[in-house]
């Protein structure tokens, strides 16, 4: 296969080549342009499909991202709320779900 091919490659087609020969060559070429072609296209097909693969995960990464920075938004601005708190409204809120009062 590889001897083939490499006479293809390297041939000079002014030589003497009947057609015959000339067909013969050509049916060559076009056997290996298929076959490396179709080897193309599935290596191709290959890859595409990985980095659809790999953009999906990263929307997953980047909505998960999202996802954390609303919470810690959240929760600092919980924090916040918590530390303003007068010492009578912490007592309160202690008081309220010790008694289970709401």
């Amino acid at each position: 296969m590889d001897k083939d091919l490499e006479d293809l490659l390297t041939s000079e087609f002014s030589d003497n080549h009947t057609p015959q020969e000339f067909r013969k060559l050509l049916m060559k070429f076009k056997y290996y342009y298929r076959l490396l072609y179709g080897q193309y296209q599935t290596k191709k097909n290959e890859l595409e499909n990985q980095i659809i693969s790999l953009q999906k995960q990263n929307d997953k990464v980047l909505k998960k991202c999202d996802e954390l920075e609303n919470l810690n938004a959240y929760l600092s601005s919980e924090l916040d709320k918590e530390r303003n708190k007068t010492l009578f409204d912490k007592f309160k809120t202690m008081a309220r779900s010790y008694f289970n009062i709401y």
